[in-house]
């Protein structure tokens, strides 16, 4: 994250290394957080009117203990404040529960700084009090629960956009907040995993989601790659997504954005995947 004020002042955050601060710009890096009781930050959101004031997220939820087969998750112990830069945090009480183990993405709202979104590994929650408090909005009963959150903020009030689900089918909602409607499933195409969201900050009716594959895919080792990049013009209705790119593309550069392409190739070369060597820390 980049101060607005000072853009020689950035805040980085790592799964299984804490929270780092510069203030030149980047040449060099200190370590801020490193007597939290956990500093395993999976998301960061930084305060739209005070940019000293920053929120973390612990716990790595994108099931490293499944992917790695270490089976050691590396769960996270809720939310932590800071309002001073960094030079001093404190763990927000009201995420001491299971609920705050995994915290996989925060957003601050620009029209009300008090209310926090938060997708965890039970759903997306909801703070109006700057975090003493939260109410779970969506509980979508999936595996991996919710893992990214996009806000429009063209409208009158915060149009909340949620991605959940990863390795089982992952469904995007659209919920406009203060308002009687309620969640809606605006995307959720067979074979869809974990989905990220953006929304163009040209013309916020411009939303992209992008898929890896849960299914083998067309070439039966497309699993885990890219399965789809979504576009929608129309704010993400329901029928409004256009498929930019699948794993059906002819360029195979296309069908392993998602991936390690050296390890993706395998199969198209014939080579044994279960015996070939890929340098480690590429995936």
């Amino acid at each position: 994250m980049i101060n607005p004020e000072d853009p020689d002042i950035m805040y980085l955050g790592g799964v299984s290394g804490g929270v780092w601060k510069t203030t030149d710009g980047g040449d060099s890096w200190l370590p801020i957080s490193d007597l939290l009781a956990n500093i395993a930050i999976n998301s960061m959101a930084m305060h739209p009117e005070d940019p000293d004031v920053i929120y973390v997220g612990t716990g790595e939820g994108y099931f490293r203990e499944v992917v790695r087969g270490t089976w050691l998750p590396l769960r996270g112990a809720g939310i932590f404040v800071t309002t001073d830069g960094g030079s001093s945090w404190e763990r927000l009480r009201s995420t001491t529960t299971e609920d705050f183990h995994w915290v996989n993405d925060l957003i601050i709202s620009e029209k009300d700084p008090d209310t926090i979104y938060a997708a965890t590994r039970t759903g997306v929650h909801l703070s109006e009090d700057g975090g003493s408090s939260w109410t779970r909005l969506l509980d979508p009963d999936v595996n991996g629960g919710c893992l990214d959150l996009a806000v429009r903020t063209d409208k009158p009030n915060d149009w909340l956009f949620a991605a959940c689900g990863t390795f089982e089918q992952a469904t995007v909602y659209r919920r406009k907040m203060r308002a009687s409607g309620e969640w809606e499933a605006v995307l959720s195409e067979t074979g869809m995993g974990r989905t990220t969201l953006a929304i163009a900050p040209s013309d916020q009716r411009v939303l992209y989601a992008l898929s890896p594959s849960n299914l083998p895919g067309p070439n039966a080792h497309d699993q885990h790659a890219l399965h789809a990049v979504y576009r929608s013009e129309s704010g993400a209705d329901q029928g409004s997504w256009q498929v930019l790119v699948d794993n059906r593309d002819s360029d195979k550069l296309n069908t392993m954005i998602l991936t390690n392409a050296y390890a993706a190739s395998y199969a198209d070369c014939g080579v044994d995947e279960s015996n070939a060597w890929v340098p480690m820390g590429w995936y």
